[in-house]
């Protein structure tokens, strides 16, 4: 089975990277015995038919996070498509400083080995957290960089991170963690580790990542539609957090969700 463990960026940190895929049995023997600083991580989101289909044969989301409100439609789901994602990796690999992107927050079920996660809360600033302000920078900075430079300077005592709300969770394996829409969190692998994770809008979470959505007038007036038709009761929802007003009476709805445009997130 054919995993993507890296992607490289271009010179210019500007255009399409250059992905790098190996044989599963290739990557596992590399990951186990890798010494560098930066080993290649899997965090796979392209799954092809026929090819990685084994990974689904026993998959269900867990009973708590089943209900995404971008399944509410196709047009919705088309937006965020690849929203599941499959990571091993050993150890020193995990995911720099970031924020879960389209105004999602995320669950992570563990299924072997360790995980080390930092996260804050919204609205923090980079240059705070120690998160490179500079996009190549950030695109070519490992990982491990965060935690042997930013982490002991924060986590010290009286260093800046209780000022922040830094929180710190050791997640072990048969774990399930969820980090909410807009929190920075990062992640250290001990261990050869095993996780499936995915992306998600949940009804519990719309009255906080509402305000965060509107500002996309495009989106988040699809999805009040697709609310007002179909999940009726989170009406006062949106209406609290000030409801998008486009489009509203003027459609059902249906000749926007047939509206064939890129409306792809990423």
């Amino acid at each position: 089975m054919p995993l993507k463990v890296h992607e490289m960026v271009p010179v210019g940190g500007m255009g399409k990277g250059t992905e790098l895929w190996l044989p599963a049995r290739d990557y596992i023997e590399y990951a186990q015995s890798a010494e560098v600083d930066a080993p290649f991580y899997v965090f796979q989101k392209k799954f092809i038919e026929g090819v990685h289909d084994d990974l689904f044969a026993d998959y269900e989301r867990p009973p708590l996070f089943s209900d995404d409100l971008w399944d509410l439609t196709p047009k919705l789901r088309s937006g965020f498509e690849q929203n599941k994602f499959f990571c091993l990796g050993g150890e020193r690999t995990g995911s720099a400083l970031h924020v879960d992107p389209h105004f999602t927050g995320a669950w992570n079920t563990l299924l072997c080995g360790e995980k080390r996660w930092v996260l804050f809360p919204p609205e923090m600033k980079m240059e705070d957290m120690g998160v490179p302000t500079d996009l190549r920078e950030k695109l070519l900075t490992p990982c491990s960089h965060w935690w042997l430079d930013s982490y002991p300077r924060l986590a010290s005592p009286g260093g800046a991170g209780e000022r922040l709300g830094m929180r710190e969770v050791i997640q072990r394996a048969g774990e399930t963690i969820f980090v909410p829409a807009g929190w920075w969190h990062t992640v250290l692998n001990h261990g050869w580790t095993i996780a499936v994770t995915e992306n998600m809008l949940s009804p519990q979470t719309l009255a906080r990542t509402w305000p965060m959505l509107s500002p996309d007038r495009r989106r988040s007036a699809c999805l009040a539609r697709a609310i007002r038709r179909l999940r009726p009761e989170l009406l006062a929802v949106l209406r609290a957090g000030g409801e998008a007003s486009g489009d509203e009476g003027s459609t059902t709805g249906s000749e926007h969700d047939k509206d064939d445009s890129d409306f792809r997130m990423y």
